[in-house]
This record gives structure tokens, sequence and C-alpha cells, in this order.
């Protein structure tokens, strides 16, 4: 190619790009997506001001507006555990996982659940799956506490194994 199609190539490029820049950027996550977002940003808020029956009337709001937008599943499950509806908290888990399978925070936050409920095998289960995936670092970091915590501190000493998780 010669010297003068690649200029004029360029200069194209540029000119498109300087009539592109005068383009007002959309999100296009629309109103409705926005507003559903702030809502998960309040509820995920309001709980460390000690407002968790906000929080809930914020996550609802946001599920009802959007079912399918997980996130919010996410936070209304760590607002049941944090009620002590564990089971409720499960189901939003679940849901979140069925919507999104590689959203490992919703695993994790569900094989602490199962932990606490003593369903030891099944929080292992689900631990040792989200570390095989080799998620980021942080949250690999998070999945390997987990498992340690849990087999250095299981009250079934079936799944009791200190020294390996050392």
């Amino acid at each position: 190619m010669s010297i003068r199609i690649i200029a004029l190539l360029i200069a194209a490029i540029a000119s498109l790009a300087a009539a592109n820049a005068s383009v007002p950027i959309i999100d296009s996550r629309g109103a409705g997506r926005r507003a559903v977002g702030n809502l998960c940003n309040k509820a995920e808020n309001q709980p460390k001001m000690g407002d968790v029956s906000g929080a809930k009337r914020s996550v609802d709001a946001a599920v009802h507006a959007d079912p399918k937008f997980w996130p919010a599943l996410y936070i209304r499950a760590k607002i049941f555990l944090r009620q002590g509806q564990y089971q409720l908290a499960i189901a939003d888990c679940n849901e979140a996982l069925q919507q999104y399978s590689g959203f490992v925070e919703a695993s994790l936050l569900r094989a602490a659940i199962n932990a606490h409920l003593g369903k030891y095998a099944e929080a292992l289960k689900e631990v040792n799956y989200v570390i095989c995936l080799h998620p980021q670092r942080v949250t690999l970091g998070r999945a390997l506490k987990q498992r340690a915590w849990l087999r250095a501190t299981c009250p079934d000493p079936t799944f009791r194994n200190g020294q390996q998780e050392v």
C-alpha cells in the first residue's frame, strides 16, 4: 500500500471519529434499569445505617421492577441472611445463579448459609467448586479462607481437618 493511500485512510478515520465525537453518549440500560440500580445501591447502604427494613423495601421494589436483575436478588439474599431467613436467602442465591451462573459471590454466600445450617457437605462442595473456577484473586482468597475456616472449625469431625488447610 502506498503512503498516499495510508494517509487517505488515516484522514478518513479521523474525520469519522470527529463526526462521532458530537454524538451524545446514551445509557443503553434505559431509565428503568438505572432506577433499579439506584434502588439496589440504596439497599446496599441502608443496613450500614441500621435501616434493614428500609433496605428490604428498596430491594423488593428493585426485584419487583426487574425480576431478572440478579444483583438485586443477591442483595436481598444478604438481607434475608441478616434477618435469619436462611431458606429465603438460599432461594435468592439459587435464582441469581440460575440467571448468571458465573456469579461466584452468590455461590460463596450460599455455601456460608449451608455451613451455618449444618449442611457441611454442600457448603464444602460449593466452596471447592468456586475455587476450581479460578476466580479473581480477591474472591479466590475469600473462598480459600472460607474453606479453611470450615475445615478448621467444623463441629462435624468428618469435615474437620485443620492440618490439611494450613
